[in-house]
């Protein structure tokens, strides 16, 4: 298994540096959010490539660290802190 493969499945960070990017041909697309939200079109193909990313499980949210809500100052200071590699979660009641 390559290091980056192996880094990815135990959601760990792999580099990515300007030279490695430029020889693999690699292209990064940002977006404005209203680039997308005030165009029907764009939204609607928007929702279907999440939707359908989602649906066959190459979409996910990556969970970095859950607190209950009775900890959302705890859970305000984390994303604040700039420490979280995913989705802050917080809960209203236990899960089973």
């Amino acid at each position: 298994m390559a290091r980056s493969d192996q880094k990815r499945q135990e959601g760990g960070r792999v580099a990515l540096t300007l030279k490695l990017a430029l020889r693999k041909n690699l292209s990064l697309r940002g977006y404005y959010y209203t680039e997308v939200m005030d165009d029907p079109a764009a939204l609607s193909r928007a929702q279907s490539f999440l939707a359908d990313g989602i649906t066959a499980g190459v979409i996910a949210p990556q969970i970095d660290r859950t607190f209950m809500l009775d900890e959302i100052a705890e859970a305000h200071a984390y994303l604040e802190s700039g420490q979280h590699l995913g989705k802050v979660v917080v809960l209203t009641h236990s899960t089973p």
